[in-house]
C-alpha cells in the first residue's frame, strides 16, 4: 500500500457486485468529482435514514488494556484544540506520558457520548469526503465507512484499525492516514467530545527493526490523534503457521533514511519509497534494482538480512484488538507485506472471529494464482471486491443479516 513504483497490475472484473460509488465512477469518470460527491451524499443520507429506523444505538463500558507498545491519546476531557495547558487532569501528573494507563477509569469519557443525529452524521461525511479525493478513500466513503467509524465512537464503543506492514507510518504516499486523522478531527468537532479519540485504536505492525524505530518516533509525534499501538513482527498466513518464531527478513540498510531515501553512505538521493520494499521474499527487493543502477550503486550492497519475530494473522488480532463488548471484529485491516498479502487473505478462515468489515490489501506483488485465489476467497466470504491500481478494497456485505 505504501509503494508507488509506477507499475500497475491489470484490473480484473472480479467483483460479485458493484458498489454505488464504484458505479458512479464508471458512469461519470474522474472529472465530474463534484457531481460524484453530490450523488454520494444523497445516497449516504438515504442510507443513514434507513439505518436510523432499524438500528438502536447504545453506549457500552470500559475498554481493557493491551499488553503492547502503546501511544495513548492523553488530552484532557473537553480539550478541543489540543491546548497544551489543558493536557494535565485526565491522566494527572503522567499526562504527557505515551504509556497506556491501565488504571484510568474510562467511564468519564463515555458519560457525554450519545448517538449522532442525521445532521451530525451528514456534516461529518461531507467534511471528510470532500477534502480527500484519492480513489481509496472515495471508495470507503461510498461504502458507509465514515458512519461506521463515527456512530460507534459517539456511542462509547471501540473502533479498531490494524495496519500490517506500516513501514514508518504517516508517509506522504500512505493511502488513508491523513483522511483517517481528518475523520477523527471532524467527529470531535461535531460532537464537542475530544475523549472519543481514546476509543479509536490504531495498530501499526512493522517487522523491519530500522523502520520500526522510525515508526516509534512518528507515532510519538502523532500521539494526540488517538490510541496508537505498535507491534514489531512479521505477519504470516494462518494456514501456514504452526509454530511462529523468527524469520529471515530482507530490508534496505540503515544508511538509507526510511522517509527521505537519502543514502548517507554514498551521499546520493534514492527514491523516498525505497525502504518500503522490505519483505520476507528477497526477490521482491531485487526486482527494484533500477534506482540503484541509475545512481551507479549496487543494490546487493544495500540488502540486509535480519531475523525478525513473526506471528499469524489471528494471533496478532488476538493480541491487539481492544473492545468494550463481545465484538472482536476489526473495522478496517490494511495489509502491505510486499508479497504475502494474497496468501494472508486466503489464510483467513470464513469462520474467523477477525473478519474485518473493510479490508485493503496490496495485490501488486501477488502471483496470478494467489491473486485470483484471494479474490475468490473474499467473494465466497460475501465480500464486495474493488481492484484499484496496486491495491484491492473489499467490503463485507452484511445485507443478508437480519
Amino acid at each position: 500500500m505504501n509503494v508507488n513504483l509506477n507499475a500497475s497490475h491489470p484490473k480484473r472484473a472480479v467483483t460479485n457486485g458493484k458498489s454505488r460509488g464504484h458505479l458512479i465512477f464508471l458512469l461519470f469518470g474522474r472529472k465530474s468529482k463534484v457531481l460524484v460527491l453530490c450523488l454520494l451524499i444523497i445516497s449516504t443520507t438515504m442510507l443513514l435514514l434507513a439505518q436510523m429506523k432499524r438500528t438502536p444505538h447504545t453506549s457500552s463500558g470500559d475498554a481493557p488494556s493491551v499488553e503492547s507498545s502503546r501511544f495513548q491519546y492523553n488530552h484532557q476531557q473537553g480539550s478541543m484544540l489540543g491546548n497544551d495547558s489543558t493536557i494535565s487532569g485526565l491522566f494527572g501528573a503522567e499526562a504527557n506520558s505515551t504509556q497506556y494507563n491501565k488504571s484510568t477509569d474510562l467511564n468519564s469519557s463515555t458519560k457525554q457520548s450519545s448517538s449522532l443525529t442525521l445532521a451530525q452524521r451528514s456534516e461529518i461525511f461531507v467534511s471528510v469526503c470532500m477534502q480527500h479525493e484519492n480513489r481509496y478513500w472515495m471508495t470507503l466513503c461510498s461504502e458507509n465507512f465514515v458512519d461506521a467509524v463515527a456512530q460507534p465512537l459517539a456511542g462509547g464503543k471501540d473502533v479498531n484499525v490494524i495496519q500490517i506492514g506500516a513501514h514508518v507510518g504517516f508517509e506522504k504516499n500512505d493511502l488513508i492516514a491523513n483522511a483517517l486523522s481528518s475523520l477523527l478531527d471532524s467527529i470531535v468537532n461535531v460532537t464537542q467530545n475530544n475523549n472519543l479519540r481514546r476509543h479509536f485504536h490504531w495498530t501499526f505492525v512493522e517487522p523491519s527493526p530500522t523502520n520500526y524505530q522510525q515508526l516509534q518516533v512518528n507515532l510519538q509525534k502523532h500521539s494526540d490523534i488517538c490510541d496508537m499501538n505498535s507491534v514489531n513482527a512479521a505477519i504470516l498466513p494462518d494456514d501456514l503457521v504452526d509454530n511462529p518464531g523468527e524469520m529471515v527478513f530482507y530490508s534496505i540498510r540503515d544508511t538509507v533514511h526510511p522517509e527521505t531515501g537519502f543514502d548517507s553512505l554514498s551521499g546520493k538521493q534514492l527514491p523516498f519509497w525505497v525502504t518500503q520494499i522490505s519483505s520476507l521474499d528477497r526477490a521482491t527487493l531485487t526486482k527494484h534494482m533500477g534506482p540503484f543502477k541509475r545512481l551507479g550503486l549496487d543494490m546487493e550492497d544495500y540488502i540486509v538480512e535480519t531475523n525478525v519475530s513473526s506471528t499469524s494473522y489471528s494471533d496478532l488480532m488476538q493480541q491487539v484488538l481492544v473492545h468494550t463488548d463481545k465484538e472482536e471484529t476489526p473495522l478496517l485491516v490494511l495489509v502491505d507485506t510486499e508479497g504475502l498479502d494474497c496468501s494472508i487473505i486466503q489464510g483467513i478462515s470464513p469462520s474467523s472471529r477477525f473478519l474485518p468489515k473493510y479490508l485493503i490489501y496490496e495485490h501488486l506483488h501477488c502471483q496470478r494464482d494467489a491473486l485470483r485465489g484471494a479474490v475468490q476467497h473474499l467473494i465466497n466470504m460475501n465480500y464486495l471486491v474493488h481492484p484499484l491500481k496496486e491495491n484491492t478494497i473489499a467490503i463485507k456485505n452484511e445485507l443478508d443479516k437480519t
